[in-house]
């Protein structure tokens, strides 16, 4: 008898653990697709059609007083063309030659600028040198 009983309680809890296992699978399922129906990506209602081969946008009333919107008829005016001009485009890379060529010639100006000046330098020093040393051999001292 006693065996029964525990035959009886382990079939029941194992009815127990199927239902339990079932039904959590069908809700985690069900829960599966309610967040993939919120996750879906809403879509904005069709503004855009074609008339003529051109693209129409069409707002209604709510839309167009929501986004600053307003619409006039258009009056009739007269174009009046006020100037008439003529050009010719020129090609700039002579230009921008003759521009790199002088910056080239003003940097190597520049440069033997520098130099004379070093050089006069070193004249003046050694001519200085010279200048004493020949005073000094005319006088010895």
């Amino acid at each position: 008898m006693r065996r029964l009983v525990v035959t009886v309680v382990a079939v029941l809890a194992l009815v127990a653990i199927a239902t339990v296992t079932v039904w959590a699978f069908i809700e985690g399922h069900a829960e599966l697709a309610r967040e993939a129906e919120r996750e879906r990506p809403i879509k904005p209602p069709q503004r855009v059609s074609f008339e003529n081969g051109e693209p129409v946008t069409t707002l209604d009333a709510v839309a167009q007083q929501q986004s600053g919107l307003q619409t006039t008829a258009l009056r009739q005016t007269k174009h009046h063309e006020t100037l008439r001009a003529y050009g010719t485009v020129l090609d700039l890379q002579p230009l921008v030659d003759l521009d790199n060529s002088y910056a080239l010639a003003k940097a190597q100006v520049d440069a033997a600028q520098a130099k004379l000046d070093a050089s006069r330098a070193e004249f003046e020093r050694e001519r200085g040198h010279a200048l004493q040393d020949s005073h000094q051999r005319r006088h010895p001292g």
